[in-house]
């Protein structure tokens, strides 16, 4: 029989996000209005923002983009196929 072994703990995240002081009951994350405050200014202004790719899609586009997803007998057998069901004409 296998032996179970406890996982370790995590340790507590603690500490005010913006400054690292002790965080505050009241304003929890944080140690202060200040703080607090301060994290919100900062989401405001895009300082939390993840970058993102703005070039224009008609950019990325241009280049036709082909994809294959079944492999090359499994295609010839639907060229097969259409040159049958569709012929030339």
């Amino acid at each position: 029989m296998s032996q179970v072994v406890p996982l370790p703990k995590k340790p507590k995240k603690s500490g005010c996000p913006i400054c690292k002081r002790a965080a505050h009951a009241d304003f929890r994350p944080f140690c202060s209005a200040r703080c607090k405050d301060e994290d919100m200014r900062r989401w405001l202004d895009g300082a939390y923002r993840i970058p993102t790719d703005e070039t224009p899609d008609e950019q990325f586009y241009r280049q036709p983009r082909f994809v294959t997803h079944i492999d090359a007998g499994a295609i010839a057998a639907v060229t097969g196929l259409y040159r049958e069901y569709f012929p030339a004409g």
